[in-house]
């Protein structure tokens, strides 16, 4: 689970954010839903950056951080 953690609190944060402005009047217009499409790729962008720890610093497998090149 905490692989996936990161990707999983930018998602909830992303939709949080944008229900709470889009359902403000009860209606959704295409603007709203044009967040919607940026909620996905904040989501999906979170997502493909792997985690790597501080230059300097050993990975720290508790994280799942990815072993650093070099």
């Amino acid at each position: 689970m905490t692989r996936y953690a990161k990707s999983i609190i930018a998602v909830l944060t992303g939709l949080a954010t944008w229900g709470a402005t889009a359902f403000a009047d009860d209606s959704i217009t295409s603007v709203e839903l044009f967040g919607l499409c940026g909620v996905a790729v904040l989501g999906l962008s979170v997502f493909a950056v792997p985690n790597e720890p501080p230059a300097g610093t050993p990975r720290d497998p508790d994280i799942s951080e990815r072993v650093p090149e070099g």
